[in-house]
């Protein structure tokens, strides 16, 4: 019995132990048990429990259902659209393509 739970992803030796104390002594009844149940009958984290829960499934090949269903996908348009080559900055007033030191407080409105 240990051996077969052994297969199980994180279960060791102790942890098939604990299993079979808690009547967990096949697979099949591991993969059909409840996450909150097994955590607190083990006395094991959550999500490790739904670990060994999906990985014995995966050993007798129940289905798996998706925990988010696919949503259509939107399609994006956006905001500004730029020609081919033309820059997103604001070219400075004397025609270098930099901006000048504080020329941002300078277009602000008071």
């Amino acid at each position: 019995m240990e051996q077969e739970l052994i297969k199980i992803k994180k279960v060791g030796k102790s942890t098939a132990q604990k299993l079979i104390a808690a009547g967990y002594n096949t697979i099949s009844k591991v993969a059909q048990s409840e996450s909150e149940k097994l955590a607190e009958e083990l006395k094991i984290k959550l999500n490790i429990a739904k670990a060994i829960i999906l990985s014995a499934k995966k050993i007798i090949d129940i289905p798996i259902p998706s925990p988010i269903p696919e949503s259509p996908k939107k399609e994006v348009t956006p905001i500004y659209r730029r020609k081919f080559g033309e820059s997103l900055r604001k070219e400075s007033p004397d025609g270098n393509g930099r901006r000048q030191f504080g020329e941002s407080l300078k277009n602000r409105k008071k």
